[in-house]
């Protein structure tokens, strides 16, 4: 059986008893971090009118492309985490700010919440232990943020247009624990068991403030690696973990040439998910680097198949990494803001300059198009050669294959790709169709 026949048989096996998303499939589009502000330039000084005005942009580029939802950071934006709540004199501003900034533009909001700062709680924290008075404090701090936001009319934030029903605990645990994504072996700090009692003690804070709120746990971030998979295995087997939470978070990054990393998170995680809606909170590739393959086009077929492979396998919610590329520095060399210089949607020449769309974010914007009102109910996944595909129930289908040419049942007569909208090669053959995709996603139609 080949790699591909493998994956739809996985899928099908991973479906049964898994959790099927409902309603309309359009509410899977999320970018991570889509509204957000630098630190470092915040330290400089803006003013309030600028900033606001910023985070406006910010997300109408989201919206102009068809995300649904935005999910915040404890270390990005807006930074709403207990230990700098402290340092802040309690101050929920930035978070109000971040808030308002979203609900303008109609986007949904997720969230994250935890004791230290995201990615760099060994910045600030030497265990990953509550204990005594910094425990109540931290619950404090938690109840007061749900009910600041759940939009129960007591205690609101002023202006809130509908309430927060999304919280996620921390981010990464697996790669706090290690220390490093070099580095593959445990150690004593945010160890499953830790991580499992933050997430379980969090998500009762959450609940006893908004008793209709959902939790997630912060999402895994390296699923694909026998580290994070034993990770995530030891961390769902800890008493009250599972029942603590509501939908299980993850995430996949990666620099192959194909989505298989992708695959292999999502199905290493419907394996575990035990029912729960599964959201994965960050995935992205980069648009340049060393390996010749990656390119802005690469990046664009990359973010169709994640989408395709996660309409298969039933996730819920998929948040690209991120709104846009920081802006590259004089003499055209890229400021190594972060590791993911080149992995959004949109690129930035300058500060000042205004967000070019990359072939990501036009891609991202045609699926949006494309799933306008299909339906969760519809969505069934379909055999490809050395590829998968879904249908969607009226009469199209998204596929893509690694074979330049290939075959599948469905009765279409059409084919496009979805990077350019280029009609590509079809025809009957044996029963079956042909198609000579050259290994793009492809949008097929005219069934009936």
């Amino acid at each position: 059986m080949g790699l591909w026949c493998q994956c739809l048989v996985a899928v099908a096996q991973q479906l049964t008893g898994a959790y099927r998303p409902r309603g309309p499939v359009i509410e899977v589009f999320g970018i991570n971090e889509a509204i957000s502000f630098p630190e470092k330039f915040e330290r400089r000084g803006v003013k309030l009118e600028v900033l606001r005005r910023l985070l406006d942009q910010q997300g109408q580029a989201a919206a102009q492309v068809g995300a649904r939802w935005t999910r915040g950071h404890t270390v990005a934006f807006p930074r709403l985490s207990w230990d700098r709540w402290e340092r802040e004199a309690r101050s929920f501003a930035r978070a109000d700010l971040w808030l308002q900034a979203v609900q303008r533009v109609g986007l949904e909001a997720v969230v994250m919440i935890g004791p230290w700062p995201g990615n760099k709680s060994r910045d600030f924290t030497s265990r990953y232990v509550l204990q005594g008075d910094a425990r109540e404090r931290y619950v404090e701090f938690v109840r007061a943020a749900v009910e600041r936001y759940d939009g129960d009319g007591l205690n609101d934030m002023p202006g809130l247009l509908r309430g927060v029903r999304f919280w996620e605990v921390d981010n990464e645990p697996d790669l706090k624990n290690s220390g490093s994504p070099r580095v593959s072996k445990r150690s004593n700090f945010c160890t499953p068991e830790q991580f499992a009692e933050i997430v379980i003690l969090t998500a009762r804070a959450i609940k006893s403030a908004d008793p209709g709120a959902r939790v997630l746990n912060g999402g895994l971030y390296r699923v694909t690696k026998e580290f994070g998979y034993r990770y995530l295995r030891d961390l769902l087997a800890v008493p009250g973990l599972l029942a603590a939470i509501d939908i299980l978070s993850v995430h996949a990054y990666h620099t192959g040439r194909d989505a298989g990393a992708v695959e292999l998170t999502l199905r290493r995680v419907q394996e575990l998910a035990r029912g729960k809606p599964v959201w994965l909170t960050e995935t992205s590739v980069p648009a340049a680097g060393k390996e010749s393959f990656l390119s802005p086009e690469w990046q664009a077929e990359i973010l169709a198949r994640t989408v395709i492979l996660a309409l298969a396998y039933g996730i819920e919610r998929v948040f690209w990494h991120t709104l846009y590329d920081p802006p590259t520095e004089k003499g055209g060399e890229r400021k190594q803001i972060s590791a993911f210089a080149t992995n959004s949607l949109y690129r930035k020449a300058a500060r000042q300059a205004p967000l070019e769309i990359k072939p990501a974010g036009k891609t991202y914007r045609k699926l949006t198009q494309i799933l306008k009102g299909i339906d969760w109910r519809d969505i069934r996944p379909i055999k490809v050669d050395r590829g998968i595909g879904v249908a969607l129930g009226d009469g199209r289908w998204l596929v893509y294959s690694d074979s330049s040419t290939f075959r599948t049942g469905v009765p279409a007569s059409q084919a496009q790709t979805l990077l350019d909208g280029r009609e590509v090669a079809i025809r009957q053959r044996g029963g079956k169709i042909e198609v000579n995709g050259q290994r793009q996603a492809l949008l097929l139609t005219g069934g009936s």
